[in-house]
């Protein structure tokens, strides 16, 4: 059954199906699912031939995202694939490819929910009781403020481009619903980063939001999306966010 499923996920017309399948197979039985799956995302990554192959696997990952994050007593190893994985799939998040990157979008906002963004590499300095893979998920959670800032990164070229590239605004004017769904995923993110993260992450996702909204002039396109940034981190710690930053009350206002 395992095999079938892997084949027909590839499979245009069963590849929802495939990822269903997949996903009941990976409460059954995770160390079975996971690592093969994953290990067919990271080599489609970068395949250029069969891109198709990464927005499939990409659907059938967000799936098993649940068994990706848990620690049971008969597996645990998919927690080592988390970190690594979200700095990976950063350059799916490509609005040239909208299938792509709505896939990309909706695997982070998924992943991003069921996890919390700190650094706890310096774990391994205090515990003498952890296993090799909580010492591996560990080291790997160091990578976490990379990843935001990537993240961000991207997210900040994406409105740059809706703002000044007046070329593309004919499509997104045709799919009106997508470019919504993808603002709201994308605020989605951000407020599940900053509500689960360590103070250190907070502060570079609050510096780079404000450094962005301050130094950018924006067109109505893409102000909601902005906007959305902006009320996340202020959410989040509204005193201390406006009191250090008079720029966000002026945007605002």
């Amino acid at each position: 059954m395992i095999e079938y499923a892997f084949m027909s996920i590839f499979n245009k017309d069963y590849s929802e199906k495939a990822a269903e399948v997949c996903q009941f197979l990976s409460i059954l039985r995770p160390e079975l699912i996971v690592p093969s799956i994953v290990d067919k995302l990271f080599t489609s990554i970068d395949d250029i031939v069969e891109a198709h192959r990464f927005t499939s696997l990409m659907f059938c990952v967000t799936r098993i995202s649940r068994q990706l994050v848990r620690q049971t007593h008969s597996y645990s190893h998919g927690q080592t694939y988390v970190v690594p994985l979200l700095l990976s799939v950063l350059p799916g998040i490509d609005f040239n490819d909208i299938d792509k990157t709505s896939v990309t979008i909706d695997f982070l906002d998924t992943i991003l929910m069921l996890i919390t963004c700190v650094d706890c590499s310096s774990a391994l300095q205090i515990r003498n009781d952890l296993t090799e893979i909580e010492r591996e998920v560990c080291l790997s959670t160091a990578m976490f403020e990379d990843f935001v800032t990537r993240f961000l990164d991207e997210v900040f070229e994406i409105i740059d481009s809706l703002s000044t590239d007046y070329m593309d605004a004919p499509n997104i004017n045709e799919h009106p619903t997508e470019y919504d769904i993808f603002q709201k995923k994308l605020i989605s993110i951000i407020t599940s980063i900053v509500q689960q993260c360590s103070s250190n992450i907070f502060r570079i996702v609050r510096e780079k939001i404000v450094s962005f909204v301050t130094g950018s002039v924006f067109t109505s396109k893409v102000r909601p999306l902005v906007v959305g940034l902006v009320r996340a981190i202020v959410k989040c710690h509204p005193e201390d966010t406006l009191k250090q930053h008079k720029s966000v009350n002026d945007f605002f206002n």
